[in-house]
């Protein structure tokens, strides 16, 4: 099964405004609007078995809303092709709660975006977080380096990942971006066992601020392709796409198998499903 691990979208009334301003802020258009209906038929005519939804509570009292939309999607999951993650936000103060929530109601992972979330992955409020979920046994995508729609912020930059990843070792951790958007040259925790990074908005050809087909095949064999998991990060890429691009790195077929679906399914838990 195809699994693209990262893709945004919001309900239908919001979902125009919303990526629009968005896409203002980061110079960077989208290439579907942005709602479940178009994420399924986005998902299904690139062959993907499961597209999974990456919710961003940007203030605390956003949380049970995001969560509300977020158990939706995975009541039609069968019919939509659709999978949420949950959101958090590590400022809430009802954040043990929360995470109970969270894995009473069945999500099988967390969506933390320390950028939007203005929440440094280092300090004590990101990590106490970060290990609520491990303890509940949710796997956590966080998004990994710095944003194009907020240039300079440094709450995800590498040296932060590095000492939040000493301070609190990785338990099925995904690190978006490949690590660290904009410093892959600077990482030095490739290969850390717990730790999977995905390939969401990384990839592009004859662009000097993303990663060359060349960069993208080492930091995959450095890292490991059996923790490396596909994403897209739509709307702001077309999944066909970005499946080809992916399909085009001169991959072995075992490593493409791995990255575009396999280690998905056993992160996720679905892997006997």
């Amino acid at each position: 099964m195809l699994i693209d691990i990262h893709t945004h979208a919001f309900p239908d009334r919001v979902a125009g405004p919303a990526f629009e301003k968005l896409s203002q802020a980061a110079g960077i258009p989208t290439h579907l609007p942005g709602t479940l209906g178009a994420l399924s038929d986005s998902s299904r005519a690139a062959g993907f078995g499961l597209s999974v939804v990456q919710p961003v509570a940007t203030n605390p009292l956003k949380v049970s809303r995001l969560n509300a939309f977020a158990a939706d999607i995975n009541r039609r999951s069968a019919e939509t092709g659709l999978l949420s993650f949950a959101a958090l936000h590590p400022l809430s103060p009802t954040l043990a709660e929360d995470i109970r929530e969270i894995a009473a109601l069945g999500f099988r992972g967390v969506k933390l975006h320390p950028v939007y979330q203005d929440t440094p992955v280092d300090e004590p409020a990101f990590l106490k977080a970060l290990e609520g979920c491990y303890t509940a046994g949710l796997a956590v995508l966080v998004h990994g380096g710095y944003d194009i729609g907020l240039p300079g912020k440094d709450t995800a930059c590498v040296a932060r990942i590095r000492r939040m990843l000493r301070a609190l070792p990785p338990q099925r951790l995904v690190l978006a971006h490949m690590g660290g958007w904009g410093e892959w040259d600077q990482m030095d925790y490739l290969g850390l066992p717990g730790l999977y990074l995905d390939t969401a908005f990384c990839l592009r050809t004859g662009c000097e601020t993303f990663l060359t087909p060349e960069d993208m095949r080492s930091l995959i064999r450095r890292h490991g392709p059996e923790r490396v998991l596909f994403g897209t990060d739509s709307p702001w890429n077309p999944q066909a796409e970005e499946l080809q691009r992916i399909r085009s790195l001169g991959l072995t077929a075992e490593e493409e198998r791995l990255i575009l679906g396999e280690n998905a399914l056993r992160l996720l838990g679905l892997d006997q499903a």
